[in-house]
């Protein structure tokens, strides 16, 4: 299951998708999935809403050596237009050499109803040596605009350092061959950047990326440097995180990221966060209690372009905004007995904004609780409720929802709920679980012996089970508890 959400800061173009998908196994050669995927898409002069069905299926020979693979994608609905949900087949095969090479051929047909592509891909993996592996691809993308024909090649190396610290470092590189394309879908809303939705990313590259890390007993630290010079886009970034291990179940830790992307219309954004959390879980306990602190420091210049005919480079006036934010979450989760427990959450933010001289700051605060209770082994029903808060606006929005969960196996939750009422606010809700509508949430529980075949499965401690259902929904739990 998926929910995601994009938005475009130089036009305000928006896209929420939400998907879920049903794999099953045939036999030990043969597989099927199903699936269902809705979608939105927010653009300044029409809204996009689809509802597309999902098939797919997979076989592979007895000596593993050839790997058969076909999916489908069909639009149900009368909306046209949409390049996040079009009527989309691919086929392709993966095919296992000697010596450590996998060659992979795919073909991709799509349509809108407004634009139609064809596209070709083949390529070939490779393991070089220890730690070492290399991917090349060639791919020739055919649309109603022209056709498009690209290589890429990357190269990824993992090093152990020392006992104690391991490290990596990539390589990849994409270049267009050929390129008759004249014109983009829907000119004057282009695509979001980053994401290849139909027909393929346009952008050529050279991206390189390292990065350092070491797990401890008593200290976990990360690091990561990417850089990506494109001839449309050119990225920076920069991670670093370091998680303090303490005892009964206290853990400490502190992550810093800085961005900073610039593309050919001189179009700029810089972006600094730093957080600081604590996570408490005592062994042989019912509560778990989350906490952190961001500093988020924002600086953006886009171009104007209110005018729906005008296209980047062509204005030259700006939109330059500083928002700096510092954001407080807090979650408390407890068992209240061996089928109920309640998950409480609190987040309190200060906002400075200035938009090209319009200066505006504000407070916002919002309070949730929700309440989950077992039917079975397997099935639970939970509802939540909450308000947030702007003392400026003097604005109050309500949540109230209910939601259905199932256990289909060891440390894996599957939700389904729905929000009478509800609010939107990124900074206290980053999976959209709190906004008005439907909403998919699905939660897994990673170990040491989660990724090995050879251990035979074991029904968990139910207990921890229980906990996950509410704790693992809050937003802040995965990043505070990073490594631990």
């Amino acid at each position: 299951a998926e929910v995601s959400h994009q938005k475009n800061l130089s036009y305000d173009n928006e896209r929420q998708l939400a998907q879920a998908t049903l794999e099953h196994q045939l036999t030990k050669q043969a597989d099927v999935s199903v699936g269902a995927r809705h979608s939105k898409e927010t653009l300044s002069d029409k809204t996009i809403s689809s509802d597309t069905v999902l098939l797919g299926g997979r076989y592979t020979t007895k000596n593993g050596k050839v790997t058969l693979r076909g999916d489908i994608e069909k639009n149900i609905n009368a909306d046209n237009g949409s390049e996040l949900s079009p009527d989309r087949a691919i086929v392709g095969v993966d095919v296992k050499l000697k010596q450590g090479f996998t060659v992979f051929a795919e073909h991709e047909t799509t349509d809108n109803g407004e634009q139609t592509t064809q596209n070709s891909r083949v390529g070939v993996t490779k393991s070089l040596w220890k730690g070492a592996t290399g991917k090349s691809s060639y791919t020739q993308e055919r649309s109603d605009q022209g056709q498009r024909e690209y290589a890429s090649l990357g190269l990824s190396q993992k090093v152990k350092i020392t006992d104690k610290i391991n490290g990596d470092v990539s390589i990849d590189q994409t270049k267009t061959i050929r390129n008759t394309q004249t014109k983009r879908f829907n000119d004057n809303e282009p695509a979001i950047q980053g994401n290849t939705l139909q027909g393929t990313q346009t952008d050529d590259y050279t991206a390189f990326s390292v990065g350092l890390g070491s797990n401890q007993k008593d200290w976990s630290w990360t690091t990561r440097f990417e850089l990506r010079a494109g001839e449309i886009n050119d990225k920076i970034n920069f991670r670093a995180g370091l998680i303090r291990h303490l005892e009964d179940g206290k853990n400490l830790s502190a992550k810093v990221s800085v961005s900073r992307s610039e593309n050919e219309f001189n179009e700029f954004q810089n972006h600094t966060r730093l957080s600081l959390g604590s996570a408490w879980h005592p062994k042989n306990k019912d509560f778990v209690f989350l906490n952190r602190l961001d500093l988020v420091d924002e600086n953006d210049s886009l171009n104007d372009n209110s005018d729906n005919n005008a296209y980047p480079g062509n204005n030259v006036s700006g939109l330059e905004s500083h928002t700096q934010k510092i954001i407080h979450n807090m979650h408390y989760n407890q068992k209240i007995d061996d089928k109920t427990q309640i998950s409480l959450h609190h987040g309190i933010k200060y906002v400075k904004e200035n938009n090209k001289g319009a200066k505006h700051s504000t407070t916002i605060d919002t309070a949730s609780a929700e309440i989950r209770r077992d039917i079975n082994s397997k099935w639970d029903i939970g509802v939540q409720g909450g308000y947030l808060h702007d003392w400026n606006e003097e604005n109050i929005d309500y949540l109230a929802g209910v939601s259905v969960g199932v256990t289909p196996m060891d440390n894996a939750w599957l939700g389904l709920g729905y929000n009478f009422e509800g609010f939107d606010d990124k900074d206290f809700d980053k999976n959209n679980y709190k906004r008005q509508g439907p909403y998919v949430n699905f939660r897994y529980k990673f170990n040491q012996n989660s990724f090995d075949g050879d251990l035979p499965i074991r029904r968990k401690n139910k207990k921890k089970q229980s906990i996950n259902k509410t704790l693992l929904g809050n937003e802040s739990t995965a990043e505070v508890t990073d490594g631990t």
